[in-house]
């Protein structure tokens, strides 16, 4: 029953952040952004954590969902609210296009994965229709606020955690995870290797399309260098990484520690941002290869009170 309490006190107090950020809309913004990088993480951690696939290029689904989304709101008068679930289902599709790059195996999937988004900033540099290197821009509608967005960022992060942890528990979890463990095994036992893999490819793509739409809306904007810049997977992979890859709290955990300290950094150090952000994030893998869940805390505290 205490439990209980505490959840539901942490709920309303989830509920209650607009309430107490509404004349700080800097603050607003950081906590908004931090949910989106949650809830992206996981999402990749569905294909990357729980089935060990080093798919990098995300920023292809990303960009693609964001694209959509701004092109449809722009084109058809129709609000992005609407069009960022149209932008999931486009990315969806798109997975679907390049599905036989999940044949290629580790580093081989890595680097191909790669050319994903390269292909597709390519297509729309050398659009029109797409803005070209300016990109595409919308006015905001009538919906546009920032409560809007932190009760959507609630959402989607709400339902991906919700997603994995039940993936993880079922028997297609426990697949993924075979696969995950040993590829050639994990086919002997006759399971469907490919179909499994597909599957998971799917949910990936769909969650970060959607997204993709979001982040979007947000800016208002979809820019190639922007939404198709392939630090989107390598930051994805490192949140993973520093919670704790294929768990469902890695990506919450690692997700609010790379962020905030990402943003601490490049605000204090505006032009060295980026090396103190490496020489933080190696030193996270190097001397905590399991993530910060997989800290032993008993034996770090007992050592301490020793």
């Amino acid at each position: 029953m205490q439990v209980k309490n505490i959840l539901l006190l942490f709920l309303a107090v989830l509920l209650l952040v607009p309430v107490f950020l509404s004349h700080a809309p800097y603050y607003f913004r950081i906590i908004i952004m931090l949910l989106f990088y949650i809830a992206l993480s996981q999402a990749w951690n569905i294909v990357g954590g729980l089935a060990r696939q080093p798919f990098i290029g995300v920023a292809g689904f990303l960009g693609f969902g964001a694209y959509m989304t701004i092109l449809l709101a722009k084109l058809l008068l129709l609000p992005p609210i609407l069009t960022m679930w149209i932008g999931g289902v486009c990315s969806l599709a798109l997975a679907v296009i390049i599905s036989p790059i999940l044949k290629l195996r580790a580093d081989f999937l890595a680097i191909g994965s790669l050319t994903i988004p390269g292909i597709l900033y390519s297509i729309t540099y050398n659009s029109e229709i797409l803005g070209s290197c300016n990109g595409i821009a919308i006015n905001p509608d009538i919906l546009y606020s920032l409560p809007l967005f932190y009760y959507l960022g609630l959402i989607l992060t709400g339902v991906l955690c919700y997603i994995f942890y039940r993936l993880q528990k079922s028997d297609f979890g426990l697949r993924l995870a075979a696969i995950g463990c040993d590829q050639d095994l994990a086919e002997a036992t006759g399971i469907s290797v490919f179909s499994a893999k597909f599957m998971a490819f799917l949910l990936t793509a769909f969650f970060t399309g959607i997204l993709g739409g979001f982040y979007g809306y947000l800016m208002l904007a979809a820019l190639p260098d922007d939404v198709y810049n392939l630090f989107w997977g390598i930051q994805l992979l490192l949140i993973c990484v520093i919670g704790g890859i294929g768990t469902v709290y890695g990506p919450i955990i690692g997700g609010a520690i790379f962020f905030l300290a990402s943003h601490f950094i490049q605000i204090t150090f505006v032009e060295l941002h980026k090396l103190f952000l490496g020489i933080f994030l190696i030193m996270v893998v190097v001397f905590f290869p399991e993530g910060i869940i997989g800290i032993d805390w008993k034996k770090i505290f007992s050592k301490l009170k020793g």
